[in-house]
């Protein structure tokens, strides 16, 4: 894995951290949501409840959660689920997880972005997009008790496939099913939502605008200036658009961005806290753990000693 997508979770890691997993290609995963993970010591930083670990991963996540209760925050908004729910987290947003006491129980599949584009495409562009933005603003879908049986077997048996791999069209079959489970998505989106063409508005697209050129720059850019400049907007307007609609300033988010890169990148092994200082463009070793301090209470070291 090349150094400069460490900000992203890949699968392999996801495969690593749950210890058993059921996976195709490094392109798919699926694996039991049950309270033994809140348990286990490879996944409790990534679970705590008062201290959940932000993540992005690089692909599409969906949860299907049959039993008790948990809250899911995407770039930082709250979602609190129920069982009976359906729970989409699209690639490369901002990821946190809060358990409740009450038992866990579901299932969660996770999509590479190369296995979706991969996918065969039927939709037009602009449809895609749309369905995007809606489901970026409606991520999460209350079921009846016969729409968890049909996505739970399906997941069952997409796992039951892609652990086949003597079979002959593996690649195919696993297609095949990943596209009949978005199609008995799509119609249970669908029947319970009013979906038609909409426009985000100039707020929304700069907000989206922004997450993007956050995503990507925010090692090397740490200044309001740059991103509102590359938007040609003020960085006054620029705050107060994020403010507004997320209740965070663009300092806020940049920040947040950073010590969500430093976190990852301190549990890398054999990477010392100046090349990290380096990769996330601190000026010395010295200010990078200032601003890692100030904003989690720990030193980079502290930071590293008590998550190894």
């Amino acid at each position: 894995m090349k150094s400069a997508d460490l900000p992203l979770i890949d699968i392999i890691q996801i495969n690593e951290n749950i210890g058993h997993p059921h996976s195709f290609s490094n392109d798919l995963v699926i694996e039991l949501l049950q309270t033994k993970f809140k348990a286990a010591d490879n996944c409790a930083e990534y679970l705590a409840e008062d201290a959940p670990m932000s993540v992005r991963i690089n692909g599409l996540c969906l949860i299907l959660l049959t039993k008790g209760e948990v809250t899911i925050n995407v770039d930082y908004l709250k979602f609190p689920l129920q069982a009976n729910t359906l729970f989409f987290i699209l690639p490369d947003h901002i990821l946190e997880v809060q358990c409740k006491p009450e038992d866990l129980e579901g299932k969660i599949m996770v999509i590479s972005k190369d296995m979706l584009s991969n996918m065969p495409k039927r939709n037009e562009e602009g449809d895609n997009s749309m369905q995007y933005m809606f489901l970026r603003k409606n991520p999460s879908v209350e079921l009846t008790d016969e729409e968890v049986s049909v996505l739970d077997t399906l997941f069952t048996l997409i796992r039951k496939r892609a652990e086949a791999k003597e079979h002959l069209f593996h690649k195919e079959a696993v297609q095949s099913l990943l596209y009949h489970l978005f199609f008995e998505l799509k119609n249970i989106i669908f029947k319970k939502n009013d979906i038609v063409p909409f426009e985000l508005s100039r707020k929304e697209e700069l907000f989206q605008q922004f997450l993007k050129l956050m995503f990507k720059h925010s090692r090397e850019e740490h200044s309001v200036s740059f991103y509102a400049g590359k938007m040609c907007i003020t960085p006054q307007y620029l705050s107060a658009v994020l403010k507004e609609l997320t209740g965070k300033t663009t300092n806020n988010w940049i920040d947040h961005s950073l010590i969500l890169d430093a976190k990852i990148l301190l549990k890398t092994p054999n990477m010392t806290v100046q090349q990290v200082s380096d990769m996330l463009n601190f000026s010395n070793q010295s200010t990078f753990g200032k601003f890692f301090k100030k904003h989690t209470g720990q030193s980079p070291a502290e930071f590293r000693k008590g998550k190894q």
